[in-house]
């Protein structure tokens, strides 16, 4: 049988002293607040039909939402040249035993998305799109840099 507990006296007194029964509620349009929660981090309420709400969220989501579905996938850091492998003849069989490369490249073909753009895409807040383009352009030189000093093996074995 569960004990029944009561609030003190003190703290019942001070709460029906805080909030007289009479007292009416809030009108939400009324009491709307368009900067939106700890001074604009979070988005402010949406109210459809309400214009200041809409364009609260709508200027909300421009200042804090600076990156697109498309833009993610745009910046995607492209992989690191490798270069080309080979399996030898060796151990062909029906499973396509062979040769297991030094280098492995596992993911999408297309690069990595930066978590940092699915972070401010999800979360809002700002991203800085010309330094990861200016990091892509890094990868892009150093690839075709390795690309050019790339000298192939003359032998099976070196592979």
């Amino acid at each position: 049988m569960p004990l029944p507990i009561a609030a003190p006296p003190a703290a019942a007194a001070a709460a029906a002293a805080a909030a007289p029964a009479d007292a009416p509620m809030g009108d939400m349009f009324a009491n709307y607040n368009p900067e939106g929660s700890l001074n604009g981090l979070f988005a402010p309420a949406y109210i459809k039909g309400f214009a200041p709400s809409e364009q609260a969220v709508s200027a909300w989501h421009a200042q804090n939402n600076p990156i697109s579905y498309s833009d993610v996938d745009a910046l995607r850091m492209p992989n690191e040249w490798m270069p080309p492998q080979k399996t030898s003849r060796f151990g062909t069989d029906v499973y396509g035993a062979g040769r297991i490369p030094d280098k492995l490249r596992y993911g999408d073909d297309r690069g990595q998305v930066d978590p940092l753009a699915l972070i401010s895409l999800s979360q809002g807040g700002p991203y800085d799109v010309d330094a990861r383009r200016n990091a892509i352009a890094q990868r892009l030189t150093a690839n075709k840099a390795a690309e050019a000093a790339y000298v192939a093996p003359k032998n099976w074995w070196e592979r």
